[in-house]
Parts: C-alpha cells; sequence; structure tokens
C-alpha cells in the first residue's frame, strides 16, 4: 500500500470525485475549523469512490482537549460571529446530520488515546512550541500580564488528570471515532 500525504483545502479538495476507496482524517485542526461544515462533508464524498469510507478521530468536548480548549478560550479573542463550532465533528449528531445526506451508513464509538511525557511541566512545554492555540493564547496572556496563570491553569489541568505515580505524565484523551460506509450507488 502507498500513502501520499497532501494538505488542502478541506472545503475544496484538488481530487478527482470517487479517487479514494478511504477518506481519513485524524484529529484535523483545518477540518474542525472550516468555516463551511457542509462544504467539507461534501467534498469528503465526493472524493470518496462508491462504496469506499469516511473516518473522521475527533478530540470531544467533553474529553481533555476540550477542558484544555476552554481554559485557553479564556485568553484568546472570541470567534467571530457565525463561525463553526470546533466541535461539530466530535459529537454524534452532529457528525450524522453532516454525512447522513450522503447516503452514508455512519457508525460511531468514543475512544481514548493514551499519551506520556517526561513530566507535567515538560509536556506544557511541548505545547508551547507546537500547539498553535496554546502559542497564541499564551502570547495574548503575556501581553495581559497573565502567561503565568495560563501556564499554572493548564499545567493543574494536566496534573490533574495524570495517572503516573512516578513523576512522569500520563493521560487519557476522549475521541469520536466516526467511521462511514457509503453506499455503493452514491
Amino acid at each position: 500500500m502507498t500513502v501520499t500525504w497532501a494538505a488542502a483545502n478541506p472545503e475544496d479538495l484538488p481530487f478527482g470525485a470517487g479517487e479514494f476507496d478511504r477518506v481519513v482524517s485524524a484529529v484535523g485542526g483545518p477540518l474542525a475549523m472550516a468555516p463551511g461544515q457542509q462544504r467539507v462533508a461534501a467534498e469528503m464524498a465526493r472524493v470518496c469512490r462508491p462504496g469506499g469510507v469516511l473516518a473522521v478521530a475527533s478530540w470531544t468536548a467533553e474529553g481533555l482537549v476540550g477542558q484544555v480548549a476552554r481554559v485557553i478560550a479564556g485568553y484568546l479573542p472570541p470567534p467571530p460571529p457565525g463561525a463553526a463550532s470546533p466541535w461539530v465533528w466530535a459529537a454524534e449528531d452532529s457528525v450524522t446530520a453532516l454525512l447522513g445526506p450522503f447516503g452514508y451508513a455512519v457508525r460511531l464509538a468514543r475512544r481514548m488515546a493514551s499519551f506520556s511525557y517526561r513530566s507535567p511541566d515538560s509536556y506544557i512545554g511541548y505545547l508551547e512550541e507546537v500547539h498553535g492555540p496554546t502559542i497564541m493564547a499564551l502570547r495574548l496572556a503575556s501581553e495581559q500580564g497573565r502567561r503565568a496563570e495560563l501556564r499554572a491553569g493548564l499545567l493543574e489541568l494536566y496534573s490533574g488528570a495524570n495517572t503516573a505515580t512516578d513523576g512522569t505524565l500520563a493521560f487519557d484523551q476522549e475521541y469520536l471515532l466516526a467511521t462511514a460506509a457509503a453506499r455503493a450507488g452514491h
């Protein structure tokens, strides 16, 4: 099997109709943040061959990622009016509503992904370097003289979720896995 990765606008995929047997998104920020969620679903359905499968894994609002997002949101400007919810692909009803009109039989399962790091503090340091929303929130918090407050809030969340007892960090993050089988005639 050959896998080719391509970065693309999820509302306007640069692929032909029915080009893929499988269309997959794994905790994808661009998918979740795209303003036209119906358009994203339509594009995914368009590029999936009849009889193919769509699979979308999204962090849930109820899980640890959702808790962190709520803490970070307190330091970010509010989303623009009418902005799509970043949780639309992470809720059973909305995923079914997005994919159902395209003839997909949707199966849903909440699952956990396990992570481990050297320590809670080292994980926050990692987020400070690579996670866009955390980077932006920390920058804005710094401008308000609240960086230490935000960092302490994140450290508290991850420390509270920590299942390790040896000074390292181990935690689970819930995600919703939606798999959708396209009917052969679609």
